[in-house]
């Protein structure tokens, strides 16, 4: 009997596991919709309370006005497309630790 339950309890204790994981991606992905506009704040500061700190792209190429519609139109993709690369790479890095 007691094999039994402790078969049990194991099979429940790793599907607890994958909904408690699959729920904090939820909340993460959740989050990250909500904040949006704490990153357009960030980089508003950025510009234009610390004029003397530029502002660089991935790409390499530096501005002073990250807010500048035409530099954004230019670099961001760039900043997005490395957003989107480091947080899969987390994300992967994440699912393949052992619980």
């Amino acid at each position: 009997m007691y094999g039994l339950w402790q078969e049990r309890y194991a099979a429940k204790t790793v599907q607890d596991r994958k909904r408690a994981k699959l729920d904090i991606m939820r909340h993460a992905e959740d989050q990250a919709k909500k904040n949006e506009h704490r990153v357009l704040r960030n980089l508003w500061r950025r510009a234009f309370l610390s004029p003397a700190a530029a502002f660089r792209c991935v790409c390499g190429a530096e501005t002073k006005n990250p807010l500048d519609p035409a530099w954004m139109a230019e670099h961001k993709p760039h900043v997005e497309k490395a957003a989107l690369k480091a947080t899969a790479e987390a994300i992967q890095r994440w699912r393949q630790e052992p619980v």
